[in-house]
């Protein structure tokens, strides 16, 4: 029957149209997952970069009051 045939060929038209939709929306969704992957990844590592800055300056201040305190120690017992 032609009816028949022509349906039969709507209806794998259509699950053509759905299987290559759900291909696209898995790749963009596996892109989205990835850039997502590619941003948290920075911001870990500059978290880690500031932290790393943060110590260093600690360390600096710390160095450079110390330095402070011997020169005044220095110079008041004398």
């Amino acid at each position: 029957n032609i009816r028949d045939s022509k349906y039969q060929e709507i209806i794998s038209y259509i699950e053509e149209i759905k299987r290559e939709k759900k291909g696209k929306n898995e790749n963009f969704q596996n892109f989205v997952l990835e850039e997502i992957a590619t941003i948290k990844n920075g911001l870990i590592m500059e978290s880690q970069a500031r932290e790393a800055a943060d110590d260093d300056i600690v360390q600096a201040v710390n160095h450079y009051t110390k330095a402070l305190q011997d020169s005044l120690r220095l110079i008041n017992s004398n």
